[in-house]
């Protein structure tokens, strides 16, 4: 299965957001509390109940896709719907001939059972 080339523009798109996660990740880690010096749970549960306006992360913020407009949860699920819009699958079942973009999807295609009798075809064929 030969898929299409990425448009220089997806391929733009796609280096653009793998330099914005570097930036992300390359940031120092803010607000880290050691141990002890926190407060106990009692505490930090009568604090939430005190403030129920308090301000979300940005990472537990919805938000949006700016390729298609779609709503999402949270900024990691972004992240990964993202990669729909690159057209990048690094992922390769060759016996299967199959791409995928996301390895949670190729692990579970790896378990499935589909998979499981493809290859065992496969073997019986290449035996005879």
């Amino acid at each position: 299965m030969i898929l299409p080339k990425p448009s220089t523009s997806t391929l733009s798109r796609a280096r653009s957001i793998a330099k914005a996660k570097q930036q992300v990740l390359r940031r120092p880690a803010q607000n880290i509390r050691h141990p002890t010096l926190q407060k106990p749970a009692s505490a930090r549960s009568s604090m939430k109940a005190e403030s129920p306006n308090r301000s979300q992360s940005k990472w537990q913020t919805p938000v949006t896709c700016h390729v298609c407009k779609k709503t999402i949860s949270n900024q990691g699920n972004l992240n990964r719907h993202l990669l729909v819009h690159t057209g990048v699958k690094k992922f390769e079942c060759r016996p299967c001939q199959l791409l995928f973009s996301r390895q949670d999807k190729y692990r579970n295609h790896m378990l499935s059972q589909w998979h499981k009798d493809h290859v065992a075809i496969s073997k019986n064929m290449s035996e005879k």
